[in-house]
């Protein structure tokens, strides 16, 4: 029998090889469900939320679902009734094809443009958006020390990796006001190598910035709404 000899692998691929079943911690939220409500569920006199990834460069963060789902989930259990999350998939199906990724406005510029159509604003109107929240942001993960050996007879070593992520958002308000909003944070993943790699501690900078923007998106709505202080639980819907 031929043996292989370990290799040192890099940061990605020992995320790849080593890391699969602790993915979907990065966002430390709930996944696989949708989050948001359609037309059909909503009540009168309710302004909705919808939030949508800027195109271009600086959306990978923002195209993540994991990502967008802890932003939404977040935002729904602080926010009152009245200002219901929509649904990100329901809302771009209904204005095909101009919020999709490949054609979402990539500057508050070309969303105001997008705006000034009649036919695009009577949609939004119809469907009791009021806020459209257009964001961007990146995960970035530097080389750090990857110095974990994998092979055919298991693992040995120890990896440490930094990652930084960044987001930014547009708020904007569909009577006319617009509020920017930027957050970021760093982690470092730790994964010691003894036949088996062995997580110690996993980055959750995405999280963290779920966290910080969530936060900050409620004190810009609670403040124009006149809603629940911070900390308080929601009203029911009667």
């Amino acid at each position: 029998m031929r043996l292989v000899p370990p290799r040192l692998l890099s940061m990605k691929r020992c995320r790849n090889v080593a890391l699969p079943a602790l993915l979907l911690v990065l966002v430390g939220c709930t996944t696989g469900d949708k989050v948001g409500v359609t037309a059909s569920a909503l009540h009168p006199g309710d302004e909705a939320i919808v939030l949508f990834p800027a195109r271009g460069g600086g959306a990978e963060l923002a195209n993540d679902t994991r990502f967008v789902q802890c932003l939404s989930q977040k935002l729904s259990k602080s926010l009152p009734p009245q200002l219901p999350i929509y649904e990100t998939k329901s809302f771009q199906d209904s204005l095909f094809p101009w919020f999709e990724p490949g054609h979402a406005p990539a500057t508050t510029h070309e969303l105001q443009i997008l705006l000034s159509r009649p036919d695009v604003r009577a949609r939004i109107d119809a469907l009791h958006v009021r806020y459209l929240l257009s964001t961007a942001g990146t995960t970035e993960a530097d080389g750090g020390f990857p110095g974990l050996l994998c092979g055919y007879n298991g693992c040995l070593g120890l990896l440490v990796g930094n990652e930084k992520s960044k987001l930014s958002i547009v708020a904007l308000d569909m009577k006319g006001e617009e509020h920017n909003l930027k957050a970021e944070a760093t982690g470092t993943t730790v994964v010691a190598g003894f036949i088996f790699p062995i997580p110690l501690a996993i980055a959750q900078s995405a999280s963290d910035v779920c966290d910080d923007v969530s936060a900050q998106l409620r004190k810009f709505f609670v403040a124009r709404t006149g809603g629940p202080h911070l900390g308080s639980t929601p009203a029911g819907r009667p």
